[in-house]
């Protein structure tokens, strides 16, 4: 009686579609063995998918629902009635794969729908216990580590968190982080997508860089795209598409040449700063240097403070031979007793070709107490170098 109610069931209407989706095929086509071991397949698949691990039958149940710390947990483990129905949620997926999976993956078998109908709802019964049971790792409770106002801002702490995250999981985590990143986050999301990114394979940070490419190739959010070139490590600035950087320079030099820094933080080009984070890997590089340049050159003390204030520490990526127009530029202002150009010119000095460009000058500096030091003001028509 009850073998005549199951044969005579609609089993799409028992199980989850999603079960349905993967065994239809061979079950409609009444190739049942095929259908259960597809049922299996997917247990499988949830199994690696909610922890993580590579690996497939007795292995992977073992590492995930076995010993002290299982990597899924189907309760609190706390007493040992809570013990026993782990082991027994064990033994139940080593039995599938013991007894119903392997025998049909190396002897033939002529399962009826019977057999089929009874093994897919137990499967079906397994995969709703494998949904709640606890993880160690969720997308929406990892995120919150990230958020967390405790972050401790240093590249052991973000290695650590990264480390938590399955191998699986990398890729969906940069996604999650990036579609939510927030400006006031900025140094936090920077020191995980430092670690993160080293942690993506090669397909994956093609995925990653191609999202981030089509936000540059439209945005005009000049907040976005100042956030997004700080949260990318620096080093694949240049593997963005072609024509969203070339747009997001044009944009940063375009900001740097309106530069101007006044200490009370009304400042003009605060959105070219941002290029000092890309700087070294600019396609626009000649272009960065000359509006840099131009602006050390200028006559007014703060077109020059925009310059000191926010890339004098990138001079060595951009400018590691000094050339004529920027030699002269840098003695003018020594001569002048500009201690903002001493400062500059004597923190490269550790370089050889910096040291004697400006060695004269450093030694016979005498700094003259003034904001309106006077250097050559060049014509944008004359070439950086």
């Amino acid at each position: 009686m009850k073998g005549g109610m199951l044969v005579s069931m609609n089993l799409q209407t028992e199980i989850e579609d999603r079960l349905w989706k993967v065994i239809s095929n061979n079950y409609e086509k009444k190739n049942f063995s095929g259908a259960i071991l597809d049922g299996i397949f997917f247990l499988g698949d949830l199994i690696r998918e909610r922890t993580g691990l590579d690996g497939d039958g007795l292995p992977l149940v073992g590492q995930a629902f076995g010993g002290q710390n299982p990597k899924l947990k189907v309760n609190k483990l706390q007493t040992d009635n809570d013990k026993n129905i782990q082991y027994g949620m064990e033994q139940m997926l080593r039995g599938i794969y013991q007894a119903i999976r392997n025998p049909r993956s190396h002897e033939k078998f002529n399962d009826t729908d019977f057999d089929a109908n009874s093994i897919i709802i137990f499967i079906n019964y397994l995969l709703k216990i494998i949904d709640t049971a606890k993880s160690p790792f969720t997308l929406k409770e990892y995120v919150k580590l990230i958020y967390d106002p405790y972050f401790s801002k240093s590249d052991k702490y973000a290695e650590l968190l990264v480390n938590k995250i399955p191998p699986n999981k990398f890729l969906p985590v940069f996604i999650e982080v990036y579609n939510n990143k927030k400006l006031e986050l900025i140094d936090q999301i920077k020191y995980i997508f430092k670690e993160l990114f080293k942690k993506l394979n090669e397909d994956e940070i093609k995925q990653a860089l191609e999202i981030i490419s089509e936000d540059l190739k439209t945005t005009i959010d000049l907040c976005l795209i100042s956030t997004i070139i700080q949260i990318l490590p620096p080093n694949y600035w240049d593997q963005i598409d072609h024509i969203a950087r070339l747009r997001i320079e044009n944009k940063l030099i375009e900001s740097i040449n309106e530069g101007l820094y006044f200490d009370d933080d009304n400042n003009n080009g605060y959105f070219g700063a941002s290029a000092k984070y890309v700087a070294k890997y600019f396609t626009l590089k000649r272009e960065l240097i000359g509006a840099l340049v131009r602006k050390l050159s200028s006559s007014e003390y703060n077109e020059q403070e925009y310059v000191f204030h926010y890339f004098d520490g990138i001079f060595e990526d951009l400018i590691p031979e000094p050339y004529h127009y920027f030699i002269l530029t840098i003695k003018k202002g020594l001569e002048a007793g500009d201690v903002r150009f001493y400062n500059l010119a004597g923190y490269y000095s550790y370089l050889d070709l910096w040291a004697k460009a400006f060695e004269k000058e450093l030694a016979a500096f005498i700094e003259t107490p003034s904001r309106s030091t006077i250097v050559p003001d060049y014509s944008d028509d004359e070439p950086p170098f």
